[in-house]
């Protein structure tokens, strides 16, 4: 791949151990080039960041190479992420010698791993908060760990509750605030008979975070580790679930629906009127309320968590659960048009005014019948296919009759 300089030399024998389509093959022993790939990862984010007429609109994932390269850039971002595993006392910088001693006991060291992002300003309105803002995230690799039968799913808020919490919010003119949990895992306790390491990100010495040969012990819950989202979820929980939130003469208490486990109810003692809707996304919030409550739970969570600024949706939208969600007359507009425009973009769909129709001959949307055998089609197909379903899948989460008939 043009322009990434990481790469892995494999041997030919090694192609009967499950990688016959990254090695072609060669005579024996012949060593082959096989170039890192950044699935997720967009190409030249920093183009796209100087381009930028407004404020960023959508999350980019930028690839470990290009963030070497443009490291002076990124390295205030790196170090943020440093000081805050540290002083949060998620990790604990060990010496050579506390280190041996603790991997005789038992210490796993895993290496670690830098995730780079350029989001959206934390407040549009914002002059001072730029167009976007940079992300690093220090993950610990999990994936080195044998798999086991552990309990590692934690769910999110549906598209569907979304809906049917704004619904049920405009019929009671409702304002609606937004915040995130700042470095969420690392707030969980490490299950007691947990014992890891993990050698720092070399981008983060080499940004002066973490000397050469360093090694962090795991105190804390860290991104990356397979039962980190569930750790992290029931502890969340446990604190919510057990809530007396104290406003004016009242206490306010939250109870999760057990059909939508991450839809909680905001009451008040002694009553079984709803008086709010939390809506929660791994670490992301979104509270449904009169402007006095919103206030009132936001000041309870930032009494132990670190969050964001909470933001309202008054005269500009709200992100969440990757929608928009906007005010319009006497209700909410629920859109995902900076992901629209994000994807038309990285398909080279030019931007025009007015509705924008693609062109879909009849023929392609019919099976024609055939007595010729089927031929398989190309992984590189397949994969495609795969890869413009998902971008489908995301895009209907205002209208669930659109993502039905996708579905059809």
């Amino acid at each position: 791949v043009l322009g990434w300089n990481e790469y892995m030399y494999l041997k030919w024998n090694l192609r009967m151990k499950g990688l016959p389509r990254l090695v072609k093959k060669e005579k024996m022993m012949v060593w082959t080039d096989v170039f890192k790939y950044y699935v997720a990862a967009d190409y030249e984010v920093e183009k796209i960041l100087e381009a930028l007429p407004g404020p960023l609109e959508v999350v980019h994932n930028v690839s470990l190479p290009e963030a070497r390269r443009y490291l002076e850039r990124w390295k205030g971002a790196i170090l943020k992420e440093v000081d805050a595993l540290v002083s949060s006392g998620a990790v604990r910088r060990l010496s050579a010698e506390k280190a041996r001693e603790l991997k005789s006991k038992g210490m796993i060291i895993l290496p670690g791993k830098a995730v780079f992002t350029a989001k959206p300003p934390s407040d549009p309105n914002d002059a001072k908060a730029g167009k976007y803002r940079r992300k690093c995230r220090i993950v610990v690799c999990g994936n080195y760990l044998p798999a086991d039968k552990a309990n590692v799913y934690a769910s999110g808020t549906s598209a569907d509750g979304l809906r049917l919490s704004v619904a049920f919010a405009v019929t009671r003119s409702w304002r609606a605030g937004a915040t995130d949990i700042a470095n969420a895992f690392t707030l969980a306790p490490m299950p007691g008979d947990k014992l890891f390491g993990m050698t720092p990100p070399t981008v983060v010495a080499a940004a002066g975070g973490a000397a050469a040969g360093e090694v962090w012990g795991i105190e804390r819950v860290l991104y990356g580790l397979r039962e980190a989202p569930r750790w992290w979820e029931v502890f969340r929980n446990e604190r919510l679930s057990s809530a007396r939130i104290p406003m004016d003469n009242e206490v306010l208490i939250l109870e999760s629906l057990e059909t939508e486990e991450n839809m909680w109810r905001i009451k008040v003692v002694g009553s079984d009127e709803i008086r709010g809707i939390l809506l929660i996304y791994v670490d992301d919030l979104l509270v449904l309320s009169i402007t006095k409550i919103i206030e009132t739970v936001y000041k309870w969570l930032t009494d132990d968590w670190k969050c964001s600024t909470l933001q309202w949706m008054d005269e500009e939208h709200l992100r969440f659960l990757g929608v928009e969600l906007r005010p319009m007359g006497q209700g909410i507009h629920i859109s995902q048009a900076g992901y629209i425009r994000d994807l038309l973009r990285q398909h080279g769909v030019a931007e025009k005014p007015g509705a924008l129709t693609v062109p879909c001959t009849r023929e392609w949307l019919q099976d024609q019948d055939s007595d010729e055998e089927t031929q398989p089609a190309e992984e590189a197909l397949i994969r495609l296919a795969q890869k413009a379903t998902g971008e489908l899948f995301e895009l209907p989460l205002q209208d669930g009759r659109v993502r039905t008939t996708l579905r059809q």
